[in-house]
């Protein structure tokens, strides 16, 4: 029996999102660019792109099939994220300004 409610409703914030005009980038743990709001994707000449059907995802581990969009290739090559990046980059040395002060 149905529930009304179809199981790939828009969760609210993206429905807003889209809504308001915005779009929202998810940079997901160790795979694509999830792209929320997105009505219009462009290739470096101004070609407009067809947007599939679902969840609109960029690829970024560079090994998918259907570029610029993820195939779950990363799955299959273990693509690994650079967000260990953020987790040690040393900020102890910074200066109001950003600037490092050595």
């Amino acid at each position: 029996m149905a529930s009304g409610k179809d199981k790939h409703t828009q969760p609210s914030a993206q429905r807003l999102a889209q809504a308001e005009g915005r779009v929202t980038v998810e940079a997901r743990a160790d795979g694509p660019l999830k792209l929320s709001g997105v009505s219009r994707i462009v290739d470096e000449d101004g070609n407009e792109l067809p947007i599939p059907a679902g969840l609109v995802a960029l690829c970024r581990c560079g090994q998918s099939g259907t570029m610029p969009f993820c195939d779950g290739s990363h799955r299959r090559f273990g693509f690994r994220a650079a967000a260990y990046y953020f987790e040690t980059k040393d900020t102890s040395d910074t200066s109001e300004t950003g600037e490092r002060s050595d």
